[in-house]
């Protein structure tokens, strides 16, 4: 069995800066246990506690306790959860983090390089200015954004469909209609309709669009892990109908429109 213990402060991965890093590690071939607690600024920290597997055959993470904190807001594991990655597919068995309101994160299915996916993944009630805290993104937008997707096809011919919205959204200060929206993706095509709403329900715009892109990804340790062009170069439509929409939020996007 070998032991070891990690003790850091102010170090980047990948691009990313944290304050400090605590890892206890115990490992006896082929498995082992690791508990990690990462800060990153005074109002975020990441706790990760669990085993994994190391096998020719297979490759398994269990995760016993995962918390995130932003600020006062606290996202907590509900109970044990699994991920698997074999040179043939990608599984998540039922993980699932709650904030002890009403926000959730779901993931449960898997995801074979051939054959037919079956994955499914929700977001409740997330605040995307955590998120965008989380990526050390200056982009500044608040709001509570909600996102139900299924996955089916293969990780090299995904087919999704789903439902998101954003509620209570700011950008730079300023207000953000509520937006509400269906997307469906096949045959590297995604269709996507949106609906901005104004308070009451009372619609101010509806946009449909057709976008050509790859979504395919590979599976972790074989060769060709995904396109190297998303965009396709093919034609791309977007349709917009719009009644009383505000325009105050355009300065904030391009200085080509007052």
């Amino acid at each position: 069995t070998t032991a070891a213990g990690i003790n850091g402060d102010s170090f980047s991965v990948g691009g990313f800066f944290f304050d400090s890093v605590d890892a206890r590690i115990a490992h006896r071939a082929p498995s082992g246990r690791v508990e990690l607690l990462v800060r990153q600024g005074e109002q975020r920290d990441y706790l990760v506690k669990g085993a994994y597997l190391f096998d020719p055959d297979r490759r398994e993470a269990r995760i016993a306790d995962l918390t995130v904190r932003f600020d006062t807001t606290l996202w907590k594991l509900t109970h044990e959860a699994q991920v698997r990655w074999r040179p043939d597919a990608i599984e998540v068995a039922d993980l699932e983090l709650r904030n002890g309101s009403n926000g959730r994160i779901y993931a449960n299915g898997d995801l074979p390089r051939h054959g037919e996916a079956r994955l499914d993944v929700a977001v409740d009630n997330f605040q995307t200015g955590d998120l965008l805290d989380l990526l050390e993104s200056d982009f500044e937008l608040t709001g509570l954004a909600t996102l139900h997707a299924t996955v089916r096809g293969s990780l090299t011919s995904p087919r999704l469909n789903g439902a998101f919205g954003l509620v209570s959204g700011v950008y730079r200060g300023t207000s953000v209609p509520d937006l509400h929206g269906t997307f469906q993706y096949a045959n590297r095509s995604l269709t996507a309709n949106v609906d901005a709403v104004r308070s009451g329900n009372l619609a101010m715009a509806h946009v449909e669009a057709h976008i050509p892109v790859d979504l395919s990804i590979g599976v972790p340790g074989t060769p060709g892990g995904g396109p190297k062009q998303r965009l396709l170069d093919a034609p791309l439509a977007v349709d917009i109908n719009a009644d009383s929409l505000p325009l105050e939020l355009i300065p904030y996007l391009t200085d080509a429109l007052e």
